[in-house]
Formats: C-alpha cells, structure tokens, sequence
C-alpha cells in the first residue's frame, strides 16, 4: 500500500512520510510485525517538521513497540487461517460467442464456429489459496530488567500461482536498569521474507 499524509510534496520531489519505529528512522517497515506494536502515533502538521525538520514534510508515522510490564510474565498466542478466492470474476464471451463478434466486425474470420475452444482462462489462472498467520510472544519485568520477545510466521499462497508472500519475524526488546542513572536496553528485529 502506498501511505500519503499530506499529498505530494514539490520541495522534497516525493510524497511519501517517513517512519519511526521505537526511535529509528526508516523508509520501509515491511519487516514489521503488527502484533509487536504497541502504538501507532501520525504527526501531520508542523510538529513533524519541527521534530524532525524537512524530512517530516510529508508527515511522519511513529510506532512504538511493546515492552515487558510488572506482573507475572505474559505469554500470547495468536493464530489464523483464511481462504481467498476470486468472488466476482469477468463474465467473458465463449470461444463460439467471441467468433460471432469477430465475424461481424471482420467476415469470414472464423468460418466454423463449433471447433473453436471454451476456455475460461480465468478459471485456469485463479485457484483459492490459503493465508495463515501464527504468532507468540513473551514479556514481563522483574528487577529493573524488562523483556518482550515475540515470533510471527505469516504465509499466504496466492490466488495466481507463484505469487505467494511469507515472512517469519522475531522481535527481541529489553531493558535494564543499571542504577539510578543509566539504564541500558535493545531493540532488535530479524526479518525474513
């Protein structure tokens, strides 16, 4: 999908906002995981460009991953599984019904029409295919040490062959506070698609 905020930009040459995740600049966040967010803020006025100059012009995204929270630690599952399928397909012409139409624009085309063939491309090239995604994630705190780690696996086969997506994710974020001073922490994200 293509994200516009604020419409097309002439000073920048580009339209397109800019994404923060958990503090970090990016262009893309395909490699997200929508289970692993915690908020999602837009900054579409001159907030962003206050906070992140000319580069906010066209908006910026902010999402904020989740964290471990005091209390026993939180275990979550999440799992589903869909069927896609072509609902509305094009109603199309028979091979006899398309060769009349030729013969009219253009006589004598087609000469015998019960030869021609009757395939419905659309049912050759469509199939429904699956779409299935799984996930679990870990967090909790304890001591001045916060932790989340979560795991996704995402398929989808594709209506038309060949064109099928999957992405398996894991996100790890700790925290850890030192002393009353410094507090050390990691956010860190494997993506593969």
């Amino acid at each position: 999908p293509v994200v516009r905020i604020r419409g097309v930009s002439t000073m920048l040459g580009g339209a397109s906002p800019i994404f923060v995740v958990d503090g970090v600049i990016l262009d893309d966040i395909s490699f997200l995981n929508a289970g692993d967010v915690e908020s999602v803020e837009v900054l579409k006025d001159a907030s962003a460009t206050a906070i992140y100059g000319t580069r906010g012009a066209n908006g910026v995204i902010i999402f904020t991953t989740k964290k471990g929270k005091e209390g026993k630690p939180v275990i979550n599952v999440g799992s589903t599984f869909s069927i896609e399928q072509v609902n509305n397909p094009i109603e199309l012409l028979n091979g006899q019904e398309f060769a009349a139409v030729v013969n009219e624009l253009e006589p004598g085309t087609y000469n015998n029409l019960d030869l021609l063939p009757n395939t419905d491309w659309q049912d050759e090239i469509f199939n429904a295919a699956s779409i299935q995604k799984h996930e679990i994630s870990f967090s909790g705190a304890k001591e001045g040490m916060q932790y989340y780690l979560g795991g996704s696996y995402f398929d989808q086969k594709g209506i038309i062959d060949k064109s099928g997506y999957n992405r398996v994710s894991v996100k790890l974020n700790t925290t850890f506070q030192a002393n009353s001073f410094l507090r050390l922490g990691t956010n860190l994200t494997f993506s593969k698609e």
